[in-house]
């Protein structure tokens, strides 16, 4: 049977403290630290954080003022007055903790005190004697006998809900009856998923908690609290820390380190800039020197790193035009949505929400690598989702998760997940027109808020992404305009007309939705000959990486792959793809893989009688053709059948 409860006192006055959490003026000296013979076990395993910020011994802390006053409010409370600080990884949950020592060793407040302990020393102690349940009952009674309220600091809230409720009904009864007296107040830190998890299970002792959010903070907030600890590394590396590797580092870790929050993320880049420019010698770290340690940790050249995003959408028509062939007036509106948008005139909506009209090979998956690229430069900017495997009512739940109850619930959100590890890509949702109903109604809310409930009610942010939909709907129609061979005599007639297909394919409510339609027309002989240019030199540069051998070819091997397969007008650059990889990469591969190569030879691709011959090039030209490649150790000669028609595949 529990304890009477003991009689009620006065509580103290609420403790309104309106200073912020970094000190302006000397901190003075708290109460003198727990007398080890009256406290032995909270001066054997708590530490002193208001006596610690006095001291100058704990990071100071900047823009978490909101934090601690609702920090101060729930412990002032008559019941549940213990404090659960929830928030991702690296969001700042211990800093939120410090803050509130900061603010009160500047307020020179002596009725709160804090006290950091590990969680097990509650439940295993330091030397490990006595029952769990004694050891409750002397920290409880050690905390009244200081004379304040006190409140201990414990990382894990959801550990020490699970070790006090399954440490028996007798210790559980005390924790809780000392959390709704107030005789002990904890102030813990959890993620949502641990708590949510420990509430669940463990709900009448997690129930004596209230919880505070602590949210991440944006760009400028984090760039704050970098400045704030930014001397604290300056110190420890010997290496001054300038205001440029501060911002630097807050934007290139919101934009490219996942996995992690700010300001976590962010200084752990600063950390790494200062000890690089430590090992190199250098006085100052700069924002150069957070491009460069980043750099090494995304696969990013620095100088795109560098680069603003202002910078990179400036000159996005530059970019995509030097990968995608073609299709100028579709890049010059592509460009236009996302500058449009990334200014500011889109509210919560996505950077951009694009659907890619044209028949097949023209280079609409392509153009939405580039977005990608050009954008978010770096691994894995891309999320492409076959929309044809989601024709069925239930691929919903494959989208966004299953709900409660079903199997497969815990796994969450495949697109959610990815989207929470990488809010900034592209998300390319291909063959649109081939989901279900009710997939295209999911996306209503995507187009128009930027977000997306999953299965586990948690919200889906695409407000940094950009959406791209490809269809083919309407593609039948470039063959039936063309009156005579593959002529584009009127392509605005046929784009008009594309789209009205396409608006009747798709809801009206989510047509609305779209930022820009953009119809992709067919390639023409000297657009797909630009590309098997640029498909031959990707193809050699990849072939003769690290070896010491030239390949050069010229306009009459263009001109035979175009007659021999890789011009076909109704399925786009494919076709080119597959026939330099049947004429040109497996004759060049035979070549190169050759024992008897001499290192520094010159190779030429040159067809000859319906084949391609690979020549071995006496000397090495002063200069090379355009369109020649570098790489490998020596060639022969090779020959592939080549089909006489025009038009084989």
């Amino acid at each position: 049977a529990r304890t009477a409860p003991e009689p009620a006192t006065a509580a103290p006055a609420p403790l309104r403290l309106p200073l912020p959490s970094t000190p302006r003026r000397p901190a003075r000296a708290p109460d003198a630290p727990p007398d080890p013979r009256r406290a032995p076990w909270l001066a054997a395993n708590g530490r002193d954080l208001v006596r610690a910020a006095a001291e100058g011994a704990i990071d100071p802390a900047v823009g978490r003022d909101d934090v601690v006053d609702r920090i101060l409010d729930v412990l002032q409370k008559r019941r549940a007055a213990s404090v659960c600080l929830i928030g991702p990884p690296g969001v700042g949950k211990t800093a939120a903790a410090q803050a509130l020592a900061h603010r009160l060793a500047a307020a020179g407040a002596a009725n709160l005190r804090l006290f950091e302990i590990a969680v097990d020393s509650l439940w295993a102690g330091q030397d490990g004697k006595g029952s769990p349940a004694e050891r409750v009952a002397q920290a409880v009674a050690e905390v009244r006998g200081l004379g304040v309220r006190t409140a201990l600091v414990v990382r894990d809230a959801a550990h020490f809900v699970k070790a006090a409720s399954e440490a028996g009904p007798a210790v559980e009864a005390a924790v809780r009856d000392a959390l709704d007296s107030r005789s002990l107040a904890v102030v813990g830190e959890a993620t949502p998923e641990a708590w949510d998890r420990a509430a669940r299970l463990h709900p009448a002792t997690a129930r004596c908690f209230t919880t505070v959010e602590v949210p991440e903070p944006d760009e400028e907030a984090a760039g704050l609290m970098l400045g704030a600890v930014a001397p604290r590394y300056a110190e420890h590396h010997g290496v001054a820390i300038g205001d440029d590797a501060v911002e630097a580092a807050a934007r290139i870790a919101r934009r490219y380190l996942t996995g992690r929050a700010l300001p976590d993320r962010a200084v752990h880049l600063l950390d790494l800039a200062a000890a690089r420019a430590r090992r190199d010698g250098r006085a100052k770290a700069g924002g150069a020197d957070v491009a460069a340690v980043a750099s090494d940790l995304v696969d990013v050249p620095p100088e795109r790193l560098a680069a603003t995003d202002g910078e990179r959408l400036l000159a996005i028509e530059r970019d995509l035009s030097a990968r995608i062939v073609g299709h100028r007036e579709v890049i010059a509106k592509l460009a236009d949505v996302l500058r449009r948008n990334a200014a500011g005139f889109r509210t919560r909506r996505p950077i951009g929400s694009l659907l890619f009209l044209g028949p097949t090979g023209v280079g609409k998956t392509e153009t939405a690598r580039a977005v990608a690229e050009c954008l978010f430069p770096g691994r894995e900017n891309l999320l492409r989702l076959d929309m044809s495997e989601y024709s069925e009512p239930h691929a919903v739940a494959r989208l966004v998760g299953a709900p409660p109850g079903y199997v497969g619930f815990e796994a969450g959100s495949p697109l959610g997940e990815t989207l929470r590890r990488r809010p900034y890509q592209v998300v390319l949702l291909d063959e649109f027109e081939k989901a279900h109903p009710d997939v295209h109604r999911l996306f209503l809310q995507v187009l128009e808020e930027g977000r997306l409930t999953d299965g586990q009610g948690r919200k889906i942010d695409f407000s940094n992404a950009v959406v791209v939909m490809t269809s083919n709907l309407g593609s039948d129609l470039f063959g039936a305009k063309r009156p005579v061979g593959f002529g584009r005599d009127a392509p605005e007639s046929v784009a008009d007309e594309v789209l009205r297909t396409a608006r009747r394919a798709l809801p009206p409510e989510l047509w609305n939705r779209i930022d820009e339609a953009l119809v992709f027309m067919p390639l023409g002989r000297d657009e797909i000959a630009r590309i098997a240019r640029m498909l031959l030199d990707a193809s050699i540069r990849s072939a003769t990486a690290g070896k010491d051998v030239t390949v050069e070819y010229d306009e009459t091997l263009i001109d035979a792959l175009l007659q021999a397969g890789g011009h076909e007008p109704a399925l786009g650059a494919r076709p080119m793809r597959r026939t330099i990889q049947r004429l040109v990469e497996a004759p060049l591969a035979r070549t190169l893989l050759r024992p008897d190569l001499s290192r520094g030879c010159r190779l030429r691709l040159r067809p000859e009688q319906g084949g391609v011959v690979v020549e071995d090039v006496a000397e090495r030209p002063e200069s090379m053709p355009e369109g020649s490649g570098v790489g490998v150790e020596n060639v022969a000669h090779a020959r592939e059948s080549m089909p006489e028609a025009a038009g084989a595949s």
